[in-house]
Parts: C-alpha cells; structure tokens; sequence
C-alpha cells in the first residue's frame, strides 16, 4: 500500500469494499472503493503484486465528531475510528493523528484563557478489564502536540466517549459519558471524581464560559448554570424543545445561544440567545425585538463563531439553519442582525450528522467548517488556499518514447515535444469515455487545460507517439 501522504492509514488496508472499476483506457489502472476512501493501482496484473495508493484528497470517508479552532494554534479534530489529527495546514493531509490512540474520539475543548490546554474524550464500551478496552480520557498542556492519560475514570460499569468541557482556566474538566444522563466533575485531571448535582439529561452539553473560570452551562430542557466550578448546577432560563446544540461566544462572558430545530426545516425552529448568563433568552427574530434583528432564523441545528470580520467587535457567527425559507450555511458579521449565506446548493455536502457542529476559524474570518455523514469536516476557505493548477498526486513529471519525446504537465499546462517523424497525438477525456480534444502535432507546443476544458473536475490526459506506442496515460485533477 502507498500512504500517498496520508500517515493517518497505516496498518488499515482496504474493507468494506463495494465496488471496482477498470480504467478503459488502461486496464492496469483500477480503483476500489473501501470505508475509509478511495484506492488506486497503476500495475494491476495477474502475475504480480499490485500497490494500491491511497487517493482520498476530497475524498475522505471519515465520521467527524468535533472539533475546535485554537487562536494562534492549530485545528484539533475528533474522528470516528481514527482518533482526530493535529492540522496545521486545512488545504494539506494533516501529518499527526491523536497519540495515544482511542481509536473513537467524541469530544474535544480547550481552556480559552489557556489555549494550550485541551481535552478530548473517546474510548469504547468495553469494560477496563477485558482485552482491547480503550481508556477514555486524555488531556495536553502543548495544545495538543503529546497528550497525557488521566489518571481514572469515574469508576466501575462502562464509561466511555460523550462530550467534555473544561473551564477557561484549565483547572476543572466536566464529562459527560455516553448514555448517561450524569455530569462528572474532576480537578485534578481524574484522581478524584464527584457528580455534579442540580441537573439531569442525556445532551447537557457542558459548556464553558470563556471569561469566568467559575461558571458553566448546560442544558436540559431549559440553560442552567454553575458558579462553582461545575459542582452544581440551577435553572437559569429559557423553555426550549428539539435542541441539538449550545455553543457560548468566544472572548465575551455570558451571551449563550440555543439553537431551534424544525422538522421541516423551516417552520417552529428558533436561534435563541441570552447576554446575561442564560437568565433570559430572546429568539433571534425582528418580532421578538426589531432594535437588534431585521431578519427571522427559522431553523437551526448547529451555532459555531469565528474571527471577527475586519472592524467588527463580535466574533463573527456561523449557523446551520433556514433564514428567509432557504436552508444552509449562513454568516453574520454583526451579532446576529443581518445573515448572508456562504453555501450554495452545489457545496452543501449533506447532513451534520454525529458531529453536529458548525465551527468557525479564530484565526482568519470567513474560514468555517462543518460536520459531514461520512465525508470528513467541510471547510469554506479563501480559493487561494486550494490547491492551483493539477494537484501534484495525480501530475506525471514526465515521460519519454525513443530517448526524444517527453510530455509533461506542470501549472495547467500540458507540455510536449513532436516533430515530423514523431508525430504526437493528444486526447482528453471524461472518467466515463467522452472525448473532449483530440488533435495531432508535429512540432513542440503547450497547452491550457484551463481553455480547453468546460469545468474543473477530473480528466484522462492521453498521447500517443508515431508508433502508436502510449507516452503518457495520466489522471489529471483541474482546480480553476
């Protein structure tokens, strides 16, 4: 197998696999399709081993199940199966997945007035005593570089994955574990661990506040909230039904927004939001109060913040939701006021689903992610962060016929050297066969893909020399 610079698949060959395809042009080339993404060979043959490489750059079939923006640090991600990575760079294969590994990830946080403390929470439902038991819970002072094992967990049955939170100070970490409707509490990262009093649900969704190391929220049914470090919670406010997600804004003690879901997608869902510690929620609607709001959210499943826009105080505000009857992916740069959308209906890439998260970038505005159904985290980035030109895995540097002939392609462009008594032929085509250029050359020359071809996508770049013999048999992938 080649890794093909995705480190995170080593040791996990191919399953699942529901489908293989031959390339009709090149019976050596074939793809499989496999539950964690795409393999190709070039060297498919009877009489010897093929490798298979890894090709997954869009193509990634992983379950996202959280992740944050650190300011001035990385994006951390939590993955189904796979742990979660260090990402760097959002635009390149990340180099460094979660160590020690937990195999499923949930959960992830950081401590916002000590961003280089983070937690995350996964494991599986395996009792601590039994072979291939996964320990849940893991914490990193080097904003998540090395992570270092709790010392326990909260105590005998089965307790595993759920959601974490910890305070803005990194002193107190909250857990709630998978299928329980408890909160648990530690100080002194799992020696000792108390259940917290006061609430009871099975999507508290521990939260909390990023300036007051005191207090929490969470939620069940209503906000509630603690003063105490997370010990015990009271009802603060709201009377709110279907609620998938609870997020507080970054940087500012005490705005808590709610978010509404509608079964339709548009009618009796809500974005609601308190400035006040959770004591009082408004709906975000011009009916509730037109001094602050000119248009209605109907519906929403997730909330996330992002860097302020340029000359904005307020993080910038990223939903999941229907404005105006229409669903998708919305921006507002001046809390909540006015909403533009930031999808469209070619980009929506599917459902939340396990993740359920909409997270904006603190470190450059206009930068946003989402959850997927199997299709890895959706980012929205400025086009100059995508990769220009052929992406580099699928390019040939390249080839040669008769020690004379070469073509290559390099920044859109396809090079090659003809003559008369080397004779080039040229032909691009569609995955599925159709020809979209054809045309012969009897001296060097260079073409702009970008001018031949309709659209950016992926293409069957093929020349034949005098011979008749291939020269170059290459998938290209064009980014405009």
């Amino acid at each position: 197998m080649d890794e093909n610079g995705y480190g995170w698949i080593k040791d996990h060959a191919i399953h699942w696999a529901g489908s293989i395809e031959i390339d009709p042009f090149n019976p050596s080339r074939a793809f499989v399709s496999s539950g964690n993404g795409i393999f190709m060979t070039e060297n498919l043959s009877a009489t010897s081993v093929s490798t298979w490489k890894f090709m997954v750059r869009g193509l990634e079939e992983t379950v996202p199940e959280d992740m944050v923006s650190i300011p001035g640090g990385p994006v951390l991600s939590a993955v189904m199966d796979y742990d979660g990575f260090y990402h760097s760079y959002i635009n390149q294969p990340p180099t460094s997945r979660h160590s020690p590994a937990l195999g499923h990830n949930t959960g992830i946080d950081y401590a916002q007035q000590k961003p280089n403390i983070v937690v995350r929470v996964g494991g599986n439902d395996k009792l601590d005593t039994v072979s291939g038991y996964a320990f849940p819970l893991y914490y990193s002072l080097d904003t998540g570089k090395t992570w270092t094992k709790f010392v326990t967990h909260i105590g005998v049955g089965i307790n595993y994955q759920g959601k974490v939170a910890i305070s803005c100070d990194g002193t107190v970490v909250l857990w709630q574990p998978n299928e329980k409707g408890t909160l648990y509490r530690t100080d002194d990262w799992g020696a000792t661990w108390t259940t917290v009093t006061g609430i009871s649900s099975t999507k508290c969704f521990p939260t909390a506040d990023p300036v007051n190391p005191d207090v929490f929220y969470a939620f069940s049914g209503s906000v509630y909230k603690s003063t105490d470090k997370g010990k015990i919670f009271v009802k603060a406010g709201g009377n709110f039904s279907w609620t998938n997600d609870m997020q507080v804004t970054p940087g500012v003690e005490g705005h808590v927004w709610v978010t509404g879901y509608a079964w339709d997608g548009i009618n009796g869902g809500y974005l609601a939001r308190s400035t006040d510690g959770g004591t009082t929620f408004v709906e975000v609607d011009p009916a509730k109060d037109s001094t602050k709001y000119t248009q209605r959210v109907q519906h929403t499943e997730a909330i996330g913040f992002g860097k302020a826009a340029p000359g904005a105080s307020y993080p910038a505000i990223y939903i999941y939701g229907t404005v105006g009857s229409v669903k998708g992916m919305y921006q507002s740069i001046d809390e909540a006021k006015t909403w533009t959308r930031v999808d469209d209906a070619a980009h929506q890439f599917g459902s939340l689903a396990n993740g359920n998260f909409v997270r904006g970038d603190m470190n450059t505005f206009g930068v946003v992610y989402k959850s997927t159904a199997g299709r890895g985290i959706a980012a929205r980035m400025p086009e100059s962060w995508s990769t220009t030109g052929i992406n580099s895995r699928f390019a040939a540097t390249a080839a040669k016929v008769n020690g004379t002939q070469t073509v290559s392609i390099l920044n859109n462009v396809l090079k090659f050297s003809a003559d008369r008594s080397n004779k080039l032929v040229v032909q691009i085509s569609t995955l599925n066969g159709r020809i979209l250029y054809k045309n012969s050359f009897t001296q060097p020359g260079a073409l702009k893909l970008q001018s031949i071809l309709p659209s950016k996508g992926t293409y069957v770049v093929t020349a034949k020399g005098s011979e008749k013999s291939t020269v170059f048999n290459k998938l290209v992938a064009l980014f405009r």
